[in-house]
């Protein structure tokens, strides 16, 4: 079939296939095609402020969303996507809002009350966010970055053993999380567990080798231990890759 026969579900579908393969640019393009097609399509606009959004155009991504609720405002994902855009911009109250009336649609959708615990969590409501991220896991009990952000939100509350425990059920489902050991070895290293904060950005550093933050944070965890000519050339290595001053 040519190009220019496609109906507007299946440039979304082309659009849904091109963002899970990374290609967004693309996706984009797809997605504009089905709504020249059809600019009453709900789904298609949706997709488009998911994509913008994950391209960095939130302003963009916004207008988007908004116009797929104003075309079906039971659309349980444009209101998560809203909450996203919303987020990204910083809008933290108007993002809750949103996520509230994703849940309100859809109270199964995991990665709604997952979002709906990033937007407590930057409006420094951190119980309430670990709350959020405790019903994301119900729904999804191997949601990882569910974890990851409970153990954030934990962390906050310097509930520093719970923290540690999310980070490692993070770890455990999700073993090349590379964002996840770093975070840890961080929290390990302000909590001065100095062997455990190496042996952690270690790991780090084996599944993302040009992470600054574990480098830096490897070299402050060498210097507890007293290494400190090797903390020095870890922490130069950092600063080679782009770290600043996280400490």
């Amino acid at each position: 079939m040519k190009k220019e026969e496609m109906t507007a579900e299946e440039w979304v579908s082309k659009g849904v296939a091109l963002g899970k393969a990374g290609k967004h640019k693309e996706a984009l393009k797809a997605y504009n095609k089905a709504i020249k097609l059809n600019p009453k399509y709900a789904v298609a606009w949706s997709n488009k402020g998911l994509a913008l959004g994950i391209l960095g155009r939130d302003q963009e991504a916004l207008k988007a969303c908004d116009k797929a609720i104003e075309l079906n405002p039971k659309f349980a994902e444009a209101w998560y996507n809203k909450g996203v855009a919303l987020g990204l911009l910083g809008r933290d109250q108007e993002a809750l809002k949103a996520c509230d009336k994703a849940i309100e649609l859809n109270p199964q959708d995991a990665e709604a009350w997952r979002n709906k615990g990033l937007a407590l969590d930057d409006l420094k409501r951190y119980q309430e966010a670990i709350k959020a991220y405790d019903k994301a896991i119900e729904l999804n009990p191997n949601f990882a970055l569910a974890w990851y952000n409970k153990g954030v939100a934990l962390g906050k509350l310097k509930r520093d053993q719970e923290m540690l425990e999310a980070y490692d059920k993070a770890i455990a489902i999700k073993p090349g999380f590379a964002l996840a050991w770093n975070t840890k070895g961080f929290a390990l290293l302000t909590l001065r567990r100095y062997q455990e904060a190496l042996e952690t950005c270690d790991k780090a550093i084996e599944i993302n080798p040009e992470d600054p933050l574990a480098w830096y944070t490897k070299g402050f965890a060498l210097g507890g231990l007293g290494r400190y000519q090797e903390g020095r050339e870890a922490r130069a290595k950092a600063a080679e890759l782009g770290a600043v001053n996280f400490l």
